[in-house]
């Protein structure tokens, strides 16, 4: 599958994930990926595809899931010192927790 092509189908199925649509408009001023819905206000996302992901994110993550309890939501927190401060979870474990998005 090429590149592009590749990241396409990644952005579809985040966009079904997360019951969004993809934003085909083009223009300067126009984000590609998430177009808010009446049914889904609530979420602006911002698609990436990479090759593979590194291990030690992916070792994290299996960390979360191996020592969350039962009902617990597996989050990887990551902090830059001094900046910026981001969470991760699988987009199984996202749509389980919150369910389907429907638009």
């Amino acid at each position: 599958m090429s590149v592009y092509k590749r990241w396409k189908h990644h952005e579809r199925l985040a966009m079904k994930i997360l019951g969004g649509e993809r934003n085909t408009e083009k223009g300067t001023n126009v984000p590609d990926g998430f177009i808010p819905n009446k049914e889904n206000p609530w979420a602006s996302v911002e698609n990436k595809s990479t090759e593979e992901l590194p291990k030690w994110l992916r070792s994290a993550v299996v960390q979360a899931e191996t020592n969350a309890k039962p009902n617990t939501l597996p989050l990887v927190s990551l902090m830059e010192n001094n900046g910026m401060h981001l969470v991760v979870l699988r987009a199984e474990a996202f749509r389980e927790w919150f369910g389907e998005f429907r638009k």
